[in-house]
C-alpha cells in the first residue's frame, strides 16, 4: 500500500482573470480553500443555483474532447479546465472550491503558469486528514489504432510522466521527449510555462468550428511547416505542454497518482480513457 500523506488545500484565496481560449469570453476563477475530502470542485457562480461540477471522470463530456477537456453536470459546463487542474495536481493540492464566472476557465497565456503563481501566492497548507495515493499495480495501456496514439500507466513508487511528441511528415520539427517526476519544483520549472500549440494550417478549421476565439500570437505557439510562426518559449515547448495537459487530465483520477505514465501522440480523449481504466483496475 502506498504511503499516506496529509491532504492539502490553499491557505488563502487565489484569483485569476482572463479570456477563454475557445469561447473568447472574459471570465475569472476564485480558487478557495476546502475541507478534507472535498476534492477539486468547480462552482458556476453565473448560473442559477450555482451548480457544482466535480473534477472527476463522471463529469467528462466525451463528445467534446477533441481540442480540450469539458466537464459538466446537467447543463452546467466547465470548458478547458485542464491547465488549472494541471497546476493543482502539479503542486499537490487536493481540496479546493473553484468559483467560475462563465463557461470556460480563463486561458491567460494558455500555460498553467498564471494558476501556479496565484496558488503559490495564496499558499498551500496541510490538513489534519490522511490521503492514500492511488497506485497502478500492473501496466495499463489504451491506444487509438487509427492514429497510432497510445498512453500507458506503469507501476511506480512516485508520479512520473513521459511524453513522446511526434510531428507529421513535412514539418521541420524533430520528435521531442519530455520526462519529469511530478513534484512542485519540477512541475513549475519544467512544464508550467509551456503554452498551447497548434499547426498553422489547422487554424481556419478551428475558427470555422467556433473555437479558438481567444487565441493570440502571445498566448498560442503556432507551428508552420518550415518554422515557428510565433516565438517559442523553449525549443521543446510543444512536448512540455503535452505533458502539462496529461498531468491535468490525470487529475480526474481524484487522488494523487503513483504511476509512470508514458504517452505518445495522445490527447484528451485517450487520457480520459486511461483514467477510466486506472479507476476500474483499482475497484
Amino acid at each position: 500500500m502506498p504511503e499516506r500523506r496529509r491532504q492539502r488545500t490553499l491557505a488563502g484565496l487565489a484569483r485569476v482573470r482572463g479570456q477563454g481560449v475557445h469561447t473568447g469570453e472574459k471570465t475569472s476563477v476564485s480558487i478557495r480553500p476546502a475541507e478534507p475530502g472535498h476534492g477539486l470542485v468547480f462552482r458556476r457562480t453565473d448560473l442559477e443555483g450555482k451548480p457544482l461540477i466535480p473534477a472527476t471522470v463522471e463529469s467528462i463530456v466525451w463528445s467534446k474532447l477533441h481540442n480540450r477537456t469539458t466537464l459538466a453536470r446537467g447543463q452546467a459546463e466547465v470548458q478547458t479546465p485542464e491547465h488549472l487542474l494541471s497546476a493543482l495536481a502539479g503542486l499537490g493540492v487536493d481540496n479546493v472550491l473553484v468559483d467560475l464566472t462563465g463557461p470556460e476557465v480563463p486561458g491567460c497565456d494558455n500555460s498553467s503558469l498564471p494558476f501556479v503563481e496565484a496558488i503559490e501566492e495564496a499558499g498551500i497548507e496541510e490538513q489534519d486528514a490522511p490521503l492514500a495515493p492511488l497506485s497502478v499495480d500492473a501496466p495499463i495501456t489504451v491506444r487509438d489504432e487509427e492514429s497510432g496514439a497510445e498512453v500507458t500507466a506503469m507501476p511506480s513508487t512516485r508520479f512520473e510522466v513521459t511524453f513522446f511528441a511526434e510531428f507529421p511528415e513535412g514539418y521541420f520539427l524533430e520528435p521531442q521527449t519530455v520526462h519529469l517526476q511530478v513534484t512542485p519544483k519540477a512541475y513549475r520549472e519544467q512544464v508550467a510555462a509551456a503554452r498551447t500549440w497548434i499547426f498553422a494550417e489547422q487554424i481556419p478549421g478551428l475558427l470555422l468550428r467556433g473555437l479558438g476565439k481567444g487565441g493570440t500570437r502571445e498566448s498560442v505557439l503556432v507551428i508552420g511547416k518550415s518554422e515557428f510562426v510565433t516565438e517559442p518559449r523553449m525549443r521543446d515547448e510543444a512536448a512540455r505542454h503535452k505533458a502539462l495537459d496529461l498531468i491535468g487530465d490525470l487529475a480526474l483520477v481524484g487522488r494523487p497518482l503513483r504511476a509512470h505514465v508514458l504517452a505518445r501522440r495522445s490527447g484528451h480523449a485517450l487520457h480520459a480513457k486511461l483514467v477510466q481504466q486506472i479507476l476500474a483496475a483499482a475497484t
